[in-house]
């Protein structure tokens, strides 16, 4: 199964209008939008995982969550990721205190134990909005980025982590919860 270690996000009401306005911005351009329900900060992809793997994962989450202190971080203007030098996830940054840092490092050296490889990139927390397949307007699409660097959104108070699996189907993903780890109520 292919599973992942994520933080849910459930946007305040004014995100939802502003996806809608960018959303008809770039609707000339082939992109698939992340269902808003599902948009989510993963702090790890696990990626193909065994039972008895899965089973050591929750061990290590079991441990880490109630030792980690609970964290914020603040959606705060749009970004994207290139592949082969075009632009291809557009994505909400993530301004985050050091702790949501901390806490992606100690999963990381800790899943690294079980065998699960480390991250050779350094952490860059965002949320998925979309992935772009082709853009015929790129010009257009960076003036699109530019105009929404100001836009933020509620702080967020983490207090959970949640292990999931991941189907893939042509209408897109589907997340299942497997369990889900609160953190650590007071400093």
């Amino acid at each position: 199964m292919r599973t992942f270690i994520s933080i849910k996000w459930n946007p305040e009401p004014s995100f939802f209008p502003l996806l809608t306005e960018i959303s008809k911005e770039l609707a000339n351009e082939s992109i698939k939008w992340v269902d808003e329900r599902k948009i989510h900060l993963t702090l790890k992809f696990l990626g193909e995982t065994s039972n008895s793997e899965a089973e050591e994962v929750k061990k290590i989450l079991t441990d880490v969550a109630p030792r980690s202190l609970p964290v914020n971080f603040q959606p705060t203007g749009l970004g994207y990721f290139k592949s082969r030098g075009m632009p291809r996830v557009l994505f909400l940054n993530i301004h985050h205190d050091v702790s949501l840092q901390l806490m992606a490092a100690e999963l990381d050296e800790k899943l690294y134990t079980i065998g699960f490889e480390k991250e050779t990139r350094p952490f860059n927390p965002h949320l998925t909005l979309a992935r772009i397949k082709f853009l015929k307007n790129k010009k257009h699409f960076y003036q699109v980025i530019e105009k929404y660097q100001d836009i933020s959104f509620q702080l967020v108070a983490v207090k959970q982590i949640i292990f999931y699996q991941s189907y893939l189907n042509p209408e897109g993903p589907v997340y299942k919860e497997l369990a889900n780890y609160p953190l650590a109520d007071t400093p």
